[in-house]
């Protein structure tokens, strides 16, 4: 089972809410986590988006409204993109999956390396288990936390339930180069 160590930033769920949202995850059929799970994720990504915009809510709303010109995933996905908040690899999303097992499904999944690159294994000892007070959150070398990691990476279900976790928060940490609001 994978649990979220996360630290809220902006519009974001707190750690407590999204903690409730992975029970559920881990709980659904893998149709509703990969639904679910690709939801948490474009509401993350719409939070990371929106730090590289001025602040104007009017604006804002009217461009994510569904019929709006950044209102479908596949929009955000590629905006996210251009705006270099990731690179080519975050580019790939599907949504109709009907399970993980499936051979198409399982093998782009099991090619998703945030979940691995980006999680503290609970059942390892380590010398520290929280990120470094003095750095920023997102230069901590873990995001959140498995029990038994290698073992849980193995199943494509667990694989991209860390990847949503690991991308959710990558995305909730807004980068320094958001834009300011102007002075003029």
């Amino acid at each position: 089972m994978v649990t979220m160590t996360m630290i809220s930033r902006g519009n974001m769920p707190s750690g407590e809410q999204m903690f409730k949202v992975f029970q559920e995850l881990n709980a659904g059929t893998d149709r509703a986590a990969a639904i679910v799970g690709g939801s948490v994720v474009e509401e993350a990504l719409r939070n990371a988006l929106e730090c590289h915009l001025h602040r104007n809510k009017k604006l804002t709303d009217n461009l994510f409204r569904p019929s709006g010109a950044l209102g479908s995933f596949a929009t955000k996905i590629e905006l996210g993109y251009l705006v270099g908040i990731y690179g080519e690899k975050g580019l790939p999303h599907r949504l109709d999956i009907d399970g993980f097992e499936t051979a198409t499904i399982r093998d782009r999944v099991m090619n998703l390396s945030f979940g691995e690159r980006y999680t503290l294994d609970l059942s390892k000892p380590i010398e520290e288990k929280r990120g470094d007070p003095s750095r920023p959150f997102g230069e901590w070398p873990w995001w959140f936390s498995i029990q038994n990691k290698d073992e849980m990476l193995k199943s494509p279900r667990e694989r991209f339930l860390a990847s949503v976790g690991a991308l959710t928060y990558a995305l909730s940490v807004p980068l320094h180069s958001a834009m300011p609001r102007p002075e003029f």
